[in-house]
């Protein structure tokens, strides 16, 4: 009798612990990941100096805005070497993967820009378009057009 006693007790107590275990159990939620659905590219830089890009829905790129005409286009004062620096921003702001790849398939003559960074090299006036794409398995891109040109034309 004594066995049995211990061997019930031993039994339900072990079943108590089980339960009080699932019933405690946190939900984990795994490594949701969270896709890239949108990249903005909002200015561009050159030296200390801002200027803010806009979306131009009939040509699908994002252009240097004019400050003096708000949604129209600004060229640039091409220099040598002018150097340029992307700025965007990754939307949703908590995607798992907040990194992007720069390209271009301009000519390669007029301007470069470097794959990591999106810096990007005008060696002569002109004008290239540049493809900033979210580095996840979502393939979202946008694309920047920018427009430099000497002070006579």
């Amino acid at each position: 009798m004594k066995k049995s006693v211990i061997l019930i007790i031993s039994t339900l107590s072990l079943v108590a612990i089980i339960l009080i275990g699932l019933l405690f159990q946190r939900a984990e939620v795994y490594n949701e990941t969270i896709y890239v659905q949108k990249v903005v590219c909002t200015s561009i830089r050159i030296g200390d100096d801002y200027y803010d890009t806009f979306w131009n829905e009939r040509s699908q790129r994002y252009l240097v805005e004019n400050p003096e005409e708000p949604e129209k286009e600004a060229p640039l004062l091409f220099i040598d070497q002018l150097t340029i620096d992307v700025i965007y921003e990754i939307q949703p702001m908590d995607a798992s993967t907040q990194t992007v790849t720069f390209s271009t398939n301009s000519d390669v003559s007029i301007a470069s820009i470097e794959e990591a960074t999106g810096r990007i090299v005008f060696y002569k006036p002109g004008i290239a378009t540049f493809t900033i794409t979210a580095n996840d398995n979502n393939n979202e891109s946008a694309k920047l057009k920018i427009r430099t040109k000497t002070l006579d034309g």
